[in-house]
């Protein structure tokens, strides 16, 4: 969306996020908003109404090493369900995970008009395998190769484990590969390759963002 002199207009969509911890943060793939102007980009959140509301990003933090983005929201106080996992993970493990498909965001409806609306997919799959090297057209060396192609505009979603209650972040989705055969192969860096990140916008890593630990310095 993009800021204008009376408030906010949609001009397109960049992507899927998630909040982490209690202090207004949130994180995505870092493609949706690198070389983006931090006063035109929001983080909308869907309403019980079935509409958009919406929260400036005041800041961003990109990665160097990894497909990954720390966003500081405006308002709040911001509280997330999600925790990163802080776990080693490897080939069959099951996952859950959200996301606003493009197609679905965009979506065409009664008098071919587009709806922009906020309808959150869901989808589960499995890792299919751990990478730890560059895959062309991606950024890093750190990933999983998961079942679920779930489309342009996921990228940022988190994959979770649900442990009673509590949504375990074992990655982030951030894009597909189309084989030579025309299908496609689905990635996410994984959690434990940003977990001890220590964006210059915080005064911790993530994952003590994410668990709301104090920093020690």
């Amino acid at each position: 969306m993009h800021r204008s002199g009376v408030g906010w207009e949609y001009q397109y969509f960049l992507g899927t996020g998630f909040l982490t911890g209690g202090r207004g943060y949130a994180l995505t793939a870092a493609h949706v908003v690198r070389g983006r102007n931090e006063g035109q980009i929001i983080a909308a959140f869907a309403d019980q109404s079935g509409g958009w509301w919406a929260a400036a990003v005041h800041e961003y933090s990109v990665y160097e090493n990894e497909d990954v983005a720390l966003l500081r929201l405006a308002g709040g106080p911001w509280r997330s369900f999600f925790r990163l996992s802080n776990t080693f993970e490897t080939a069959s493990r099951n996952y859950q995970m959200f996301g606003y498909p493009e197609d679905v965001a965009n979506e065409i409806v009664e008098g071919g008009s587009v709806a922009h609306r906020p309808d959150l997919i869901y989808a589960q799959g499995y890792i299919r395998r751990r990478i730890s090297r560059e895959i062309p057209s991606m950024t890093g060396t750190q990933f999983f190769e998961v079942s679920e192609v779930v489309g342009q505009g996921c990228s940022g979603s988190p994959l979770f484990l649900n442990r009673s209650g509590v949504y375990a972040v074992v990655g982030i989705y951030v894009g597909e590969l189309l084989t030579e055969r025309g299908t496609s192969r689905a990635f996410a860096v994984r959690e434990d390759a940003f977990r001890d990140w220590r964006p210059p916008i915080i005064d911790r890593t993530v994952l003590e963002e994410s668990w709301g630990v104090t920093t020690n310095v």
